[in-house]
Protein backbone atom coordinates (compact mmCIF):
# COMPACT_ATOMS: atom_id res chain seq x y z
CA UNK A 1 0.00 0.00 0.00
CA UNK A 2 1.53 3.74 -0.94
CA UNK A 3 2.66 5.05 2.21
CA UNK A 4 0.38 8.82 3.96
CA UNK A 5 2.83 11.83 4.61
CA UNK A 6 1.06 14.34 7.28
CA UNK A 7 2.51 17.54 7.30
CA UNK A 8 2.06 19.85 10.33
CA UNK A 9 3.60 22.35 12.29
CA UNK A 10 1.58 21.07 15.53
CA UNK A 11 2.48 17.72 17.03
CA UNK A 12 -0.89 17.13 18.33
CA UNK A 13 -2.11 17.55 15.61
CA UNK A 14 -0.08 15.02 13.56
CA UNK A 15 -0.36 12.34 16.43
CA UNK A 16 -4.06 12.64 15.94
CA UNK A 17 -4.27 11.81 12.84
CA UNK A 18 -1.98 9.51 12.48
CA UNK A 19 -3.39 7.16 15.40
CA UNK A 20 -7.24 7.76 13.35
CA UNK A 21 -5.73 6.37 10.23
CA UNK A 22 -3.63 3.78 11.82
CA UNK A 23 -6.50 2.32 13.74
CA UNK A 24 -8.61 2.10 10.67
CA UNK A 25 -5.79 -0.23 8.95
CA UNK A 26 -3.74 2.74 7.03
CA UNK A 27 -0.62 2.94 6.07
CA UNK A 28 2.51 3.32 6.54
CA UNK A 29 2.64 6.86 7.81
CA UNK A 30 5.08 9.14 8.30
CA UNK A 31 4.96 12.38 9.73
CA UNK A 32 6.87 15.98 9.41
CA UNK A 33 6.79 19.40 11.19
CA UNK A 34 8.78 21.38 8.89
CA UNK A 35 7.39 22.00 5.46
CA UNK A 36 10.75 22.63 3.84
CA UNK A 37 11.56 18.73 4.03
CA UNK A 38 8.71 17.29 2.27
CA UNK A 39 10.79 17.52 -1.13
CA UNK A 40 13.06 14.89 0.69
CA UNK A 41 10.46 12.53 1.80
CA UNK A 42 9.34 12.47 -2.05
CA UNK A 43 11.98 9.89 -2.54
CA UNK A 44 12.81 8.28 0.26
CA UNK A 45 9.39 7.42 1.68
CA UNK A 46 7.32 7.49 -1.57
CA UNK A 47 3.98 8.65 -0.79
CA UNK A 48 0.95 8.39 -2.45
CA UNK A 49 -1.23 10.89 -0.57
CA UNK A 50 0.21 13.54 1.13
CA UNK A 51 -2.10 15.00 3.62
CA UNK A 52 -0.80 18.87 4.11
CA UNK A 53 -1.63 21.94 6.45
CA UNK A 54 -2.39 25.04 4.66
CA UNK A 55 -0.79 27.37 7.44
CA UNK A 56 2.39 26.86 8.54
CA UNK A 57 5.82 29.35 9.31
CA UNK A 58 8.03 30.09 7.42
CA UNK A 59 6.11 28.13 4.32
CA UNK A 60 2.42 28.06 2.99
CA UNK A 61 0.49 24.50 2.35
CA UNK A 62 -0.33 26.03 -0.97
CA UNK A 63 3.58 26.61 -1.71
CA UNK A 64 4.30 22.98 -0.49
CA UNK A 65 1.14 21.88 -2.85
CA UNK A 66 3.02 23.68 -5.88
CA UNK A 67 5.87 21.98 -5.54
CA UNK A 68 4.56 18.68 -5.37
CA UNK A 69 2.35 18.86 -8.24
CA UNK A 70 5.51 19.94 -9.90
CA UNK A 71 7.56 17.59 -9.30
CA UNK A 72 5.13 14.07 -8.82
CA UNK A 73 1.71 15.21 -10.22
CA UNK A 74 0.43 10.99 -9.36
CA UNK A 75 0.89 12.10 -5.29
CA UNK A 76 -2.63 13.10 -4.47
CA UNK A 77 -3.04 15.77 -1.46
CA UNK A 78 -5.52 16.38 1.08
CA UNK A 79 -5.14 19.66 2.17
CA UNK A 80 -6.43 20.55 5.89
CA UNK A 81 -6.65 24.28 7.51
CA UNK A 82 -8.29 25.79 10.19
CA UNK A 83 -9.98 28.37 8.27
CA UNK A 84 -13.42 27.64 6.63
CA UNK A 85 -11.98 29.75 3.79
CA UNK A 86 -14.15 28.80 0.39
CA UNK A 87 -11.50 31.15 -1.30
CA UNK A 88 -8.81 29.30 0.36
CA UNK A 89 -10.41 25.85 -0.92
CA UNK A 90 -10.76 26.57 -4.36
CA UNK A 91 -7.53 28.41 -5.14
CA UNK A 92 -6.10 25.12 -3.55
CA UNK A 93 -8.42 22.69 -5.48
CA UNK A 94 -7.32 24.35 -8.71
CA UNK A 95 -3.90 23.68 -7.91
CA UNK A 96 -4.22 20.33 -7.81
CA UNK A 97 -5.46 19.41 -4.75
CA UNK A 98 -7.72 16.30 -4.20
CA UNK A 99 -9.82 17.12 -1.38
CA UNK A 100 -9.94 19.87 1.18
CA UNK A 101 -10.66 19.04 5.01
CA UNK A 102 -11.22 21.48 7.69
CA UNK A 103 -8.75 20.77 11.19
CA UNK A 104 -10.79 19.26 13.79
CA UNK A 105 -11.79 16.86 11.04
CA UNK A 106 -14.30 14.28 12.10
CA UNK A 107 -12.64 10.63 12.24
CA UNK A 108 -14.93 9.04 9.52
CA UNK A 109 -14.37 12.17 7.24
CA UNK A 110 -10.91 12.01 7.43
CA UNK A 111 -10.53 8.42 6.50
CA UNK A 112 -12.85 8.45 3.90
CA UNK A 113 -10.58 10.84 2.13
CA UNK A 114 -7.67 8.85 2.44
CA UNK A 115 -9.19 6.04 1.20
CA UNK A 116 -11.28 7.88 -1.79
CA UNK A 117 -7.30 9.42 -2.31
CA UNK A 118 -5.49 6.13 -2.41
CA UNK A 119 -8.31 5.04 -4.60
CA UNK A 120 -7.90 7.77 -7.29
CA UNK A 121 -3.96 6.75 -7.59
CA UNK A 122 -4.76 3.43 -7.68
CA UNK A 123 -7.17 4.12 -10.60
CA UNK A 124 -4.63 6.08 -12.28
CA UNK A 125 -2.15 3.28 -12.17
CA UNK A 126 -4.61 0.97 -13.61
CA UNK A 127 -5.39 3.84 -16.30
CA UNK A 128 -1.21 3.78 -17.36
CA UNK A 129 -1.33 0.08 -17.39
CA UNK A 130 -4.36 0.03 -19.44
CA UNK A 131 -2.77 2.26 -21.97
CA UNK A 132 0.11 0.07 -22.50
CA UNK A 133 -1.80 -2.47 -23.24
CA UNK A 134 -4.35 -0.86 -25.80
CA UNK A 135 -1.57 0.88 -27.59
CA UNK A 136 0.67 -0.62 -30.06
CA UNK A 137 4.15 -1.11 -29.08
CA UNK A 138 5.22 -1.45 -33.03
CA UNK A 139 3.47 2.16 -33.07
CA UNK A 140 6.02 4.25 -30.56
CA UNK A 141 6.22 7.36 -33.56
CA UNK A 142 4.93 10.78 -32.18
CA UNK A 143 3.32 13.05 -34.56
CA UNK A 144 5.18 15.99 -35.19
CA UNK A 145 2.81 18.70 -34.45
CA UNK A 146 1.81 18.83 -30.74
CA UNK A 147 -2.08 19.97 -31.33
CA UNK A 148 -2.61 16.78 -33.73
CA UNK A 149 -2.63 13.26 -31.48
CA UNK A 150 -1.91 10.44 -33.10
CA UNK A 151 0.86 7.38 -33.00
CA UNK A 152 -1.77 5.98 -36.17
CA UNK A 153 0.69 4.94 -38.83
CA UNK A 154 -1.72 6.19 -41.62
CA UNK A 155 -2.00 9.75 -39.90
CA UNK A 156 2.12 9.71 -39.61
CA UNK A 157 2.52 9.43 -42.81
CA UNK A 158 0.34 11.77 -43.76
CA UNK A 159 1.75 14.12 -41.60
CA UNK A 160 5.37 13.63 -43.24
CA UNK A 161 3.50 13.73 -46.86
CA UNK A 162 2.18 17.30 -45.45
CA UNK A 163 5.75 18.34 -44.35
CA UNK A 164 6.69 17.56 -47.66
CA UNK A 165 4.24 19.68 -49.77
CA UNK A 166 4.02 22.65 -47.49
CA UNK A 167 6.84 24.68 -49.63
CA UNK A 168 4.63 24.32 -52.70
CA UNK A 169 2.74 27.21 -53.81
CA UNK A 170 0.26 24.46 -55.56
CA UNK A 171 -3.55 24.01 -53.83
CA UNK A 172 -3.85 21.70 -51.75
CA UNK A 173 -7.32 19.77 -51.08
CA UNK A 174 -8.19 17.85 -48.24
CA UNK A 175 -10.81 15.52 -48.22
CA UNK A 176 -12.18 13.68 -45.14
CA UNK A 177 -15.82 13.22 -43.00
CA UNK A 178 -16.86 15.86 -40.47
CA UNK A 179 -14.51 16.03 -37.12
CA UNK A 180 -11.84 14.52 -38.80
CA UNK A 181 -9.29 17.71 -38.34
CA UNK A 182 -9.39 18.86 -41.28
CA UNK A 183 -8.86 22.69 -40.05
CA UNK A 184 -5.54 21.42 -37.79
CA UNK A 185 -4.03 19.74 -41.18
CA UNK A 186 -4.45 23.32 -43.27
CA UNK A 187 -2.26 25.01 -39.71
CA UNK A 188 0.11 21.80 -39.81
CA UNK A 189 0.59 23.00 -43.55
CA UNK A 190 0.77 26.97 -42.79
CA UNK A 191 2.95 26.48 -40.18
CA UNK A 192 5.60 23.57 -42.02
CA UNK A 193 5.53 26.27 -44.97
CA UNK A 194 7.25 29.00 -43.25
CA UNK A 195 5.56 31.61 -44.91
CA UNK A 196 5.72 35.13 -43.90
CA UNK A 197 2.00 35.88 -44.17
CA UNK A 198 -0.75 34.75 -41.63
CA UNK A 199 -3.60 31.82 -42.21
CA UNK A 200 -6.99 32.95 -42.54
CA UNK A 201 -9.54 30.33 -42.24
CA UNK A 202 -12.86 30.79 -43.97
CA UNK A 203 -16.06 28.62 -44.21
CA UNK A 204 -17.53 29.15 -47.37
CA UNK A 205 -21.01 27.37 -46.35
CA UNK A 206 -24.08 28.99 -47.25
CA UNK A 207 -22.31 32.07 -49.32
CA UNK A 208 -24.20 33.13 -52.10
CA UNK A 209 -22.34 34.36 -55.00
CA UNK A 210 -22.25 38.45 -53.85
CA UNK A 211 -21.18 37.35 -50.84
CA UNK A 212 -18.49 34.90 -51.77
CA UNK A 213 -16.89 37.51 -54.39
CA UNK A 214 -17.03 40.20 -51.52
CA UNK A 215 -15.54 37.97 -48.80
CA UNK A 216 -12.89 37.08 -51.34
CA UNK A 217 -11.56 39.96 -53.12
CA UNK A 218 -13.31 43.03 -51.49
CA UNK A 219 -15.09 45.94 -52.89
CA UNK A 220 -13.94 49.68 -53.58
CA UNK A 221 -16.14 52.47 -52.55
CA UNK A 222 -19.42 52.76 -54.06
CA UNK A 223 -19.83 49.13 -55.48
CA UNK A 224 -23.29 48.73 -54.20
CA UNK A 225 -25.06 50.21 -51.93
CA UNK A 226 -23.76 50.81 -48.64
CA UNK A 227 -20.42 50.58 -49.73
CA UNK A 228 -19.14 53.33 -48.55
CA UNK A 229 -14.85 52.55 -48.22
CA UNK A 230 -12.62 50.26 -49.81
CA UNK A 231 -12.21 47.10 -48.36
CA UNK A 232 -9.47 44.56 -48.42
CA UNK A 233 -10.96 40.60 -48.94
CA UNK A 234 -9.41 37.32 -47.80
CA UNK A 235 -7.04 37.08 -50.36
CA UNK A 236 -5.13 40.46 -49.00
CA UNK A 237 -6.05 39.77 -45.33
CA UNK A 238 -4.01 36.07 -46.09
CA UNK A 239 -1.11 37.92 -48.46
CA UNK A 240 1.91 36.29 -48.44
CA UNK A 241 0.44 33.25 -46.23
CA UNK A 242 -2.59 31.17 -46.56
CA UNK A 243 -6.23 30.83 -47.34
CA UNK A 244 -8.38 27.88 -45.77
CA UNK A 245 -11.80 27.25 -47.93
CA UNK A 246 -13.55 25.30 -45.92
CA UNK A 247 -16.51 23.43 -46.91
CA UNK A 248 -15.81 24.03 -50.89
CA UNK A 249 -17.92 21.62 -52.25
CA UNK A 250 -21.19 24.10 -51.05
CA UNK A 251 -19.87 27.00 -53.66
CA UNK A 252 -22.14 28.09 -55.89
CA UNK A 253 -21.16 27.24 -59.92
CA UNK A 254 -21.00 31.47 -60.18
CA UNK A 255 -18.37 31.31 -57.25
CA UNK A 256 -16.62 28.19 -58.45
CA UNK A 257 -15.69 30.04 -61.78
CA UNK A 258 -14.36 32.96 -60.21
CA UNK A 259 -12.10 30.80 -58.17
CA UNK A 260 -10.81 28.88 -60.85
CA UNK A 261 -9.57 32.00 -62.44
CA UNK A 262 -7.80 33.22 -59.45
CA UNK A 263 -5.58 29.79 -59.79
CA UNK A 264 -5.66 29.67 -63.03
CA UNK A 265 -4.23 33.32 -63.08
CA UNK A 266 -3.49 34.37 -59.80
CA UNK A 267 -4.83 37.66 -60.80
CA UNK A 268 -8.51 39.07 -59.13
CA UNK A 269 -10.41 42.48 -59.21
CA UNK A 270 -11.80 44.09 -56.09
CA UNK A 271 -15.96 44.26 -56.61
CA UNK A 272 -16.83 47.29 -58.56
CA UNK A 273 -13.00 47.86 -59.88
CA UNK A 274 -11.22 47.37 -62.93
CA UNK A 275 -7.62 47.15 -61.68
CA UNK A 276 -6.21 43.61 -61.30
CA UNK A 277 -4.35 42.55 -58.66
CA UNK A 278 -2.06 39.80 -57.79
CA UNK A 279 -2.28 37.09 -55.12
CA UNK A 280 0.85 35.34 -53.64
CA UNK A 281 -1.87 33.36 -51.47
CA UNK A 282 -1.91 30.18 -51.58
CA UNK A 283 -4.82 28.29 -51.34
CA UNK A 284 -5.86 25.58 -49.38
CA UNK A 285 -9.60 23.75 -49.46
CA UNK A 286 -11.38 21.23 -47.47
CA UNK A 287 -14.45 19.10 -47.71
CA UNK A 288 -16.46 16.56 -46.57
CA UNK A 289 -18.55 15.79 -49.70
CA UNK A 290 -17.79 13.47 -52.87
CA UNK A 291 -16.57 16.27 -55.40
CA UNK A 292 -16.42 14.17 -58.17
CA UNK A 293 -19.87 12.84 -57.91
CA UNK A 294 -21.69 14.28 -60.71
CA UNK A 295 -25.38 15.16 -59.07
CA UNK A 296 -23.00 18.01 -56.54
CA UNK A 297 -22.20 19.68 -59.50
CA UNK A 298 -19.09 20.74 -58.43
CA UNK A 299 -16.95 21.87 -62.07
CA UNK A 300 -14.45 19.14 -62.93
CA UNK A 301 -11.64 21.86 -63.90
CA UNK A 302 -11.93 23.05 -60.72
CA UNK A 303 -11.39 19.67 -59.16
CA UNK A 304 -8.20 18.83 -61.06
CA UNK A 305 -7.06 22.72 -60.35
CA UNK A 306 -7.36 22.37 -56.58
CA UNK A 307 -5.93 18.52 -56.79
CA UNK A 308 -2.51 19.49 -57.27
CA UNK A 309 -1.92 17.34 -53.68
CA UNK A 310 -4.82 15.90 -52.12
CA UNK A 311 -4.63 14.87 -48.90
CA UNK A 312 -7.48 11.75 -47.17
CA UNK A 313 -8.16 12.07 -44.14
CA UNK A 314 -9.19 8.88 -42.27
CA UNK A 315 -12.08 8.52 -39.99
CA UNK A 316 -11.56 8.01 -35.88
CA UNK A 317 -12.56 4.46 -36.48
CA UNK A 318 -9.70 3.91 -38.79
CA UNK A 319 -7.24 4.92 -36.61
CA UNK A 320 -8.21 3.31 -32.77
CA UNK A 321 -5.23 3.60 -31.13
CA UNK A 322 -5.20 6.77 -31.33
CA UNK A 323 -8.76 7.00 -28.86
CA UNK A 324 -6.61 6.80 -25.64
CA UNK A 325 -4.01 9.53 -26.20
CA UNK A 326 -7.07 11.83 -27.55
CA UNK A 327 -9.43 10.74 -24.21
CA UNK A 328 -6.58 11.79 -22.11
CA UNK A 329 -5.72 15.07 -23.59
CA UNK A 330 -9.29 16.32 -23.75
CA UNK A 331 -9.92 15.30 -20.53
CA UNK A 332 -7.15 17.28 -19.52
CA UNK A 333 -8.54 20.13 -21.68
CA UNK A 334 -11.89 20.13 -20.56
CA UNK A 335 -10.22 20.08 -17.14
CA UNK A 336 -8.33 23.49 -18.02
CA UNK A 337 -11.89 24.80 -19.10
CA UNK A 338 -13.85 23.82 -16.39
CA UNK A 339 -11.21 24.56 -14.27
CA UNK A 340 -11.16 22.05 -11.52
CA UNK A 341 -8.67 19.12 -11.06
CA UNK A 342 -8.18 16.88 -13.79
CA UNK A 343 -9.94 13.35 -13.19
CA UNK A 344 -8.81 10.52 -13.56
CA UNK A 345 -10.70 7.63 -15.37
CA UNK A 346 -12.00 4.40 -14.65
CA UNK A 347 -10.06 1.71 -16.27
CA UNK A 348 -13.02 0.36 -18.51
CA UNK A 349 -13.36 3.85 -19.57
CA UNK A 350 -11.05 3.25 -22.47
CA UNK A 351 -11.79 0.26 -24.02
CA UNK A 352 -15.87 1.49 -23.75
CA UNK A 353 -14.71 4.87 -26.05
CA UNK A 354 -12.94 1.99 -28.70
CA UNK A 355 -15.44 0.44 -28.97
CA UNK A 356 -17.83 2.89 -30.15
CA UNK A 357 -18.41 4.13 -33.74
CA UNK A 358 -18.11 8.21 -34.55
CA UNK A 359 -20.03 9.31 -37.25
CA UNK A 360 -18.68 12.71 -36.20
CA UNK A 361 -15.10 11.68 -35.74
CA UNK A 362 -12.77 13.52 -33.46
CA UNK A 363 -15.36 16.31 -32.72
CA UNK A 364 -17.96 13.86 -31.12
CA UNK A 365 -15.21 11.96 -28.92
CA UNK A 366 -14.51 15.79 -27.76
CA UNK A 367 -17.94 16.51 -27.27
CA UNK A 368 -18.30 13.24 -25.24
CA UNK A 369 -15.59 13.98 -22.86
CA UNK A 370 -16.04 17.51 -22.36
CA UNK A 371 -19.65 16.68 -21.23
CA UNK A 372 -18.29 13.75 -19.16
CA UNK A 373 -16.02 16.18 -17.51
CA UNK A 374 -18.44 18.63 -16.73
CA UNK A 375 -20.77 16.16 -15.36
CA UNK A 376 -17.45 14.77 -13.05
CA UNK A 377 -18.12 15.85 -9.17
CA UNK A 378 -15.24 13.72 -7.68
CA UNK A 379 -12.53 13.79 -9.79
CA UNK A 380 -13.24 9.99 -11.34
CA UNK A 381 -14.60 9.31 -14.41
CA UNK A 382 -16.57 6.57 -14.67
CA UNK A 383 -19.62 5.08 -16.82
CA UNK A 384 -22.29 7.11 -14.72
CA UNK A 385 -20.12 10.60 -16.46
CA UNK A 386 -21.33 8.69 -19.80
CA UNK A 387 -24.94 8.62 -20.28
CA UNK A 388 -24.71 8.28 -23.73
CA UNK A 389 -22.17 5.60 -23.68
CA UNK A 390 -24.13 3.29 -21.17
CA UNK A 391 -26.95 3.60 -23.29
CA UNK A 392 -24.81 2.67 -26.40
CA UNK A 393 -23.26 -0.20 -24.61
CA UNK A 394 -26.67 -1.42 -22.89
CA UNK A 395 -27.80 -1.40 -26.31
CA UNK A 396 -25.00 -3.20 -28.12
CA UNK A 397 -24.85 -0.64 -30.66
CA UNK A 398 -27.02 -2.36 -32.89
CA UNK A 399 -28.88 -5.50 -33.88
CA UNK A 400 -27.18 -8.72 -32.26
CA UNK A 401 -25.89 -11.81 -34.81
CA UNK A 402 -27.00 -14.71 -33.80
CA UNK A 403 -25.36 -18.40 -34.65
CA UNK A 404 -26.99 -20.82 -36.94
CA UNK A 405 -27.12 -22.98 -33.17
CA UNK A 406 -28.57 -20.83 -30.40
CA UNK A 407 -26.82 -20.50 -27.14
CA UNK A 408 -29.15 -21.47 -23.98
CA UNK A 409 -29.90 -18.85 -21.70
CA UNK A 410 -27.06 -19.78 -19.62
CA UNK A 411 -24.54 -19.77 -22.11
CA UNK A 412 -26.01 -15.86 -23.08
CA UNK A 413 -25.88 -15.02 -19.80
CA UNK A 414 -22.18 -16.16 -19.41
CA UNK A 415 -21.42 -14.56 -23.06
CA UNK A 416 -22.90 -11.08 -22.30
CA UNK A 417 -20.95 -11.18 -18.70
CA UNK A 418 -17.82 -11.66 -20.38
CA UNK A 419 -18.61 -8.93 -22.77
CA UNK A 420 -19.22 -6.61 -20.39
CA UNK A 421 -15.83 -7.10 -18.38
CA UNK A 422 -14.09 -6.81 -21.88
CA UNK A 423 -15.47 -3.17 -22.45
CA UNK A 424 -14.99 -2.42 -18.76
CA UNK A 425 -11.56 -3.24 -18.76
CA UNK A 426 -11.99 -6.16 -16.20
CA UNK A 427 -13.36 -3.61 -13.77
CA UNK A 428 -16.27 -5.54 -11.93
CA UNK A 429 -17.95 -1.86 -10.81
CA UNK A 430 -17.98 -0.63 -14.89
CA UNK A 431 -19.12 -4.23 -15.38
CA UNK A 432 -21.94 -4.22 -13.36
CA UNK A 433 -22.83 -1.01 -14.34
CA UNK A 434 -23.27 -1.56 -18.05
CA UNK A 435 -25.40 -4.83 -17.06
CA UNK A 436 -27.82 -3.11 -14.66
CA UNK A 437 -26.61 -5.12 -11.84
CA UNK A 438 -24.52 -4.56 -8.78
CA UNK A 439 -21.16 -5.32 -8.27
CA UNK A 440 -21.68 -8.25 -5.50
CA UNK A 441 -23.91 -10.00 -7.61
CA UNK A 442 -21.52 -9.87 -10.30
CA UNK A 443 -19.02 -10.77 -8.63
CA UNK A 444 -21.00 -13.83 -7.12
CA UNK A 445 -21.87 -14.45 -11.11
CA UNK A 446 -18.04 -14.48 -11.72
CA UNK A 447 -17.05 -16.67 -8.74
CA UNK A 448 -19.91 -19.21 -9.74
CA UNK A 449 -18.84 -19.33 -13.80
CA UNK A 450 -15.43 -20.56 -12.16
CA UNK A 451 -16.31 -22.80 -9.86
CA UNK A 452 -18.23 -24.65 -12.59
CA UNK A 453 -15.20 -24.45 -14.92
Amino acid sequence: MDGILIVDDERLILETMADILEADGLGPILTEQDPFLVERHLEEFSPGVIILDLTMPGRTGLDVLESVRSARPDIQIIVVTGNADIESAVTCLRAGASDYLLKAVDRNRLVTAVRRALEIRDLERENQALRRRILPEQSESKSPFPYIVTRNTKMLNILAYIKDIAPSSRPILLLGKTGTGKELMARAVHESSRREGPLVAVNVSGYDDSMFSDALFGHVRGAFTGAEGTRGGLIEEASGGTLFLDEIGDLSTASQIKLLRLLDSGEYRQVGSDTLKRSNTVIIAATNKNLEDPDLGFRRDLFYRLSSHVVRLPSLNERPEDIPDLTLKFIDDAAREFKKPTPSADSGIFQLLTDLEYPGNVRELRSILFDAVGRCRDNRLSVENFPSLESFCLSGGGDLRWPAVLPNLKQTGELLVKEAMRRAGDNQTAAAKLLGITQPALNKRLKKTESED
